[in-house]
């Protein structure tokens, strides 16, 4: 159980510092750039033997070039170890490399102090070159600049192996780092040459690389800002606020008094009490001035955050009364479409705190809207007469542009002019206000719902309440028309079942039938096959008597046919014998008339 809530409170300290997070890594590789440029500045300043790149301003102490090519490693190893690229091997190894360096050169510069022998480190770069001012070695670091060095390679070590565990050492480490720098520059801000020089002239630190330094401690720190001790400063709660807001002025007031003491007692030549009275009653002035100004804020935040509490309470308040309301509704399925529809009209009115509403339903092609239903308290209050239930969409006013938005539709001044008002008939209920939302069967505007007469503005807080109930409405609606079709569907497909099986019935009885029938074909076929058999031998019989009478008949034939052949040769010869006769009977004829009419007589005969 405690494990649980361990795991909760981490997931919401996640989720309450990820923006900070984010800051934080961003701002740590822009660090790393700047100490990458900075390094590489001092370095062509050597290179080139340019002063003014060595050092900030003449006089002061150089960057060594060990110093500034440790910083070049430092700022390329910090760009590795981004969140962007800490895990990609060619950066993690990259990263590896600089840091064995970074480890490499401070210790052994320490141990060329500690030991007091020449490794030649200082001679990597460069062999021979001329003394800067306040350095004691050519190109040795100082050896406060040698044990930062240590202590950063050390710390970007552990991020390089990842163990989050071993993130709050890294951070110490660089703490240490940031620290002792940033009391060297206060320092040379100071005039103090003893925070900077030390006892020893070799340890003196150059202004540019307390500036580097302070830069790669908070480049480290925010490398991994959600673990260690960075994760109560960057996250979002109470704490991490008000460290953040009380960091600056905890830096800033406290050097600024110093700085004032002294300028004080030099120019103004005060007593060393009285700077001291002034720079205690200056911390305590504009640390008191701070905090006023910053609990100002953390009781605005605390009262938007108690509005914040308010409103999340009345929106978990009204989301369980949804969820009840709905988990009611889901238990209504047993009653019928018209008071599932009518139980969540109501069950709706009171979640939007309304007076009246109604629903009305869609047709298929969404041109005409049937109104189906009113509020109890509607009914009581409308005295229209002919109350008309259908609707073209076209001719609707304001309570149509749900479906012709495709969309909830609020309007919290009714009587104030609209272009889609049509008026409403004599009679009607008194509208102050008015929403009403489309209901969606996947993307088919299905029914409208209507709300009106709320005390306070609608919100879209009514609109997911009424949207979500006129939902689950539709959902059981729907539920229940497809059972309503299916249980009829079923006694449509009983009745079906029961006229096949009387169907089968009569299959089987006609069944049954042809099969007597097929076996009185069958045993009709047995007897023509009999008969046909006998017939084939009667037909053979008879084809053989046929085929020996047709053989006489064609002797006979052929006889009687040479008979007849000689009977018509004679008959044409007589034939032939009458013809040449009638001829010649007619031309003695003609050779007659010829003669009678030689003579002067009539023709004997009428022969043409």
């Amino acid at each position: 159980m405690m494990r649980a809530k361990e795991f909760d409170q981490q997931i919401i300290k996640m989720q309450l510092t990820g923006l900070y997070v984010e800051r934080a890594q961003q701002i740590s590789e822009i660090f790393s750039v700047f100490i990458f440029l900075g390094g590489s500045i001092v370095l062509l300043g050597w290179v080139f033997d340019i002063p003014d790149l060595k050092s900030i301003y003449t006089g002061l102490a150089a960057m060594r070039p060990n110093t500034a090519l440790c910083f070049v490693i430092t700022g390329l190893a910090l760009w590795c170890l981004g969140k962007k690229r800490m895990d990609k091997i060619r950066f993690r190894l990259t990263a590896a490399l600089c840091v064995t360096v970074l480890l490499l050169i401070g210790l052994g510069t320490l141990c060329e102090y500690i030991l007091k022998c020449d490794m030649g480190i200082d001679r990597i770069l460069f062999k021979q070159a001329p003394v800067a001012s306040l350095t004691a070695s050519i190109a040795r670091m100082s050896f406060n600049t040698a044990i930062n060095f240590l202590l950063s390679g050390m710390a970007l070590l552990i991020a390089v192996i990842k163990k989050t565990k071993l993130n709050i050492v890294m951070q110490c480490l660089v703490l240490i780092v940031g620290f002792s720098s940033f009391l060297s520059l206060i320092g040379y801000w100071y005039g103090a040459p003893s925070f900077y020089i030390g006892e020893k002239f070799s340890r003196v630190m150059a202004l540019h690389t307390m500036v580097l330094f302070i830069l790669t401690a908070l480049g480290t720190l925010f490398l991994r800002p959600d673990s260690g001790l960075m994760s109560e400063i960057t996250s979002d709660f109470t704490g991490g606020r008000i460290f953040r807001r009380l960091l600056p002025i905890a830096i800033i007031v406290p050097v600024g008094m110093g700085f004032l003491k002294l300028f004080a007692q030099k120019n103004l030549q005060l007593s060393n009490e009285f700077g001291v009275s002034l720079v205690a009653m200056g911390n305590i002035s504009a640390i008191l001035i701070y905090i006023y100004f910053l609990s100002v804020l953390l009781n605005r935040g605390e009262i938007k955050r108690k509005e914040l509490e308010l409103a999340s309470n009345q929106f978990r308040e009204s989301n369980e009364a949804r969820q009840q309301a709905l988990l009611d509704l889901s238990l209504k399925s047993e009653l019928s479409s018209s008071e599932i529809a009518n139980y969540s009209l109501e069950t709706g009115i009171d979640q939007t705190h309304s007076k009246i509403g109604y629903i009305a339903f869609v047709n298929e092609d969404e041109t005409v809207l049937t109104m189906q239903y009113w509020s109890k308290s509607a009914m009581a209050e409308c005295s229209v007469i002919n109350k008309p239930i259908v609707y073209a969409i076209k001719d609707t006013g304001l309570w149509g542009e749900a479906v012709r938005r495709r969309e909830a539709v609020i309007n919290n001044d009714y009587a104030a002019p609209h272009p889609a008002k049509k008026g409403t008939p004599a009679g009607h209920v008194k509208l102050t206000r008015h929403m009403n939302i489309p209901v969606f069967d996947k993307q088919k505007v299905v029914a409208v719902a209507g709300v009106g007469n709320k005390e306070a503005d609608y919100t879209q807080s009514d609109v997911t309440a009424l949207t979500l109930m006129m939902e689950g409405m539709w959902r059981l609606i729907s539920h229940k028309r497809a059972e309503e079709a299916l249980i009829a569907a079923n006694q449509q497909l009983q009745a079906n079942e029961q006229q096949l099986r009387a169907s089968n019935q009569q299959l089987s009885a006609n069944e049954q039938q042809l099969r007597a029938a097929n076996q009185q074909l069958a045993a009709t076929e047995q007897e023509l096959r009999a008969s046909k058999t006998i017939l084939e031998e009667k037909i053979k019989d008879r084809t053989k008597e046929l085929e020996e009478s047709k053989s006489s008949l064609e002797v006979q034939v052929k006889e009687k046919t040479w008979d007849l052949h000689e009977k018509m040769a004679s008959l044409e010869r007589v034939n032939k014998i009458m013809i040449d006769r009638e001829l010649r009977v007619i031309e003695i004829k003609k050779e007659v008339n010829q003669l009678c009419r030689e003579l002067g007589k009539p023709e004997l005969y009428g022969v043409s």
